[in-house]
């Protein structure tokens, strides 16, 4: 046979202009919306000689499926209309009524069962389907130019409704009034049961990130019907609740009381009462009995008492508190503590272990929480193993030019809080028990490492999903 060649020059178009001789144009999130006027038409006008030939079912299933739904599937796959196809659904729906001469009370489901019903094909399923599997075609292929702008929708749209991990990873339905193409695709997704989840290699947004190192989604926590409502209520809010740490005070050992956390965010009253509803199940969960102290708190790494492998170096300027032992019953018990910091000075050397110089502070009135510098008996040694860091907070020179602290966060004076635990009392206390019974069962302390510990905060994680 003869060969043939061609030699008609090819001309090679952008995306934006490769179609426009199909009457097709691309162009953000609505792709296609230039063409779907005049097929529209089409299927209008087919529709009077549908009506006009008085086709039978079979015949009318066969314009359904076969011509009109796959005319208008390739131009709603990216299209922003993304009420069309529900509009379509109606309008087939009419058509098959006077067609077909149905009554007018035809149950909608009729239409599309293939069994005991009409066998139609559902235009608004379809349409959301076809969306999924472009949205995955296009997320799958880094050399599309639309891939990066389908990346920044789903970051804005994670950022708005205040979500921890990709949209699709585990997709939430969307608000009623989230209508944007990114909103339909992950509405789709989430109306299977269970949820259509996927595995995404996703870098998370700023805005998107905690600024503490172990924090937790609170949607974790959250049940599964009120996630919907979270959801809801951070798209509508400027303060987003993604994590424990947004509602948990400044040193993250307890939670916000509700009402201040209510002044966060400016709710209706609708979401108030939604949130005091979530709120009660947070308490429960991350909390502890009775108290608004988290089980385990952010910002930092919980270690169990007595277990550090380590012994701590108390450096100069540092606060600790120690506590005094009352050891005339069976068991050792706290009598009294004292607090005070890290004096400048050399560490001593004593048969018990090692000794640190501390200007000591003392409390008045007793049990007030307040704390003053002694003027008498200001400096004096204590066991370094003992003594246990705390984070001081400072409250107004008196008159006198006298400092004062305090140091528990259940002491308010003149509008400041302290940050401190009191349970680092019981840490203060095992490592008091664990001296005094190595002394009465060995004679001598058990040394621990002497290895020095950075005491900066943990570094600040990177929340990838």
């Amino acid at each position: 046979m003869p060969s043939t060649e061609y030699h008609n020059q090819c001309k090679f178009l952008s995306p934006e202009q490769g179609f426009k001789h199909l009457g097709i144009y691309q162009g953000g999130e609505d792709q296609w919306a230039a063409s779907l006027e005049s097929t529209w038409q089409r299927i209008v006008s087919d529709t009077d000689r549908v009506q006009r030939l008085g086709l039978s079912l079979p015949g009318l299933r066969y314009v359904v499926i076969h011509i009109w739904i796959p005319r208008l599937r390739y131009r709603m796959v990216l299209g922003g209309f993304v009420d069309v196809a529900a509009k379509v659904d109606i309008f087939i729906r009419q058509v098959a009524r006077s067609v077909l001469r149905l009554p007018l009370n035809v149950n909608t489901a009729v239409f599309y069962d293939k069994e005991n019903g009409l066998g139609l094909e559902n235009c608004e399923a379809d349409a959301n389907t076809y969306h999924l599997v472009e949205a995955l075609r296009i997320l799958n292929s880094p050399s599309l130019p639309v891939r990066h702008l389908l990346i920044e929708c789903l970051k804005a749209y994670q950022t708005r409704a205040g979500l921890t991990w990709h949209p699709l990873t585990y997709p939430i339905t969307p608000p009623r009034g989230a209508r944007s193409w990114t909103a339909q695709l992950i509405r789709h997704a989430a109306s299977f049961d269970p949820p259509l989840t996927m595995a995404v290699e996703w870098t998370q947004p700023l805005q998107s990130r905690s600024s503490r190192s172990n924090d937790r989604p609170l949607i974790d926590y959250t049940p599964s019907e009120q996630q919907c409502s979270l959801v809801a209520i951070n798209w509508k809010a400027a303060f987003k609740l993604r994590y424990v740490g947004d509602i948990s005070n400044v040193s993250g050992t307890q939670s916000m009381k509700l009402p201040e956390l209510m002044r966060k965010g400016h709710w209706s009253v609708n979401d108030r009462i939604t949130l005091e509803s979530m709120y009660d199940h947070w308490v429960e969960a991350l909390m502890r009995p009775d108290t608004n102290r988290l089980r385990s708190p952010v910002g930092c790494t919980p270690v169990e008492l007595g277990s550090t492998p380590f012994q701590l170096r108390i450096g100069v300027g540092q606060w600790i508190v120690v506590v005094k032992m009352n050891s005339n019953g069976t068991e050792p018990v706290i009598d009294h503590y004292e607090i005070g910091y890290r004096e400048i000075g050399d560490v001593g050397s004593h048969p018990l272990g090692h000794t640190i110089p501390i200007r000591w502070w003392y409390e008045r009135p007793r049990g007030s929480g307040v704390f003053y510098e002694r003027r008498h008996r200001v400096v004096e040694a204590e066991f370094e193993a003992v003594c246990v860091p705390i984070s001081p907070t400072y409250l107004p020179t008196m008159p006198s030019r006298r400092q004062r602290v305090i140091i528990w966060d259940l002491t308010v004076v003149d509008g400041k809080h302290g940050v401190n635990n009191d349970e680092v009392l019981d840490e203060a206390l095992a490592r008091s028990r664990m001296r005094y019974l190595s002394v009465i069962h060995h004679g001598h302390t058990l040394q621990n490492d002497d290895s020095l510990l950075d005491m900066r905060p943990l570094p600040r994680r990177t929340m990838l999903s």
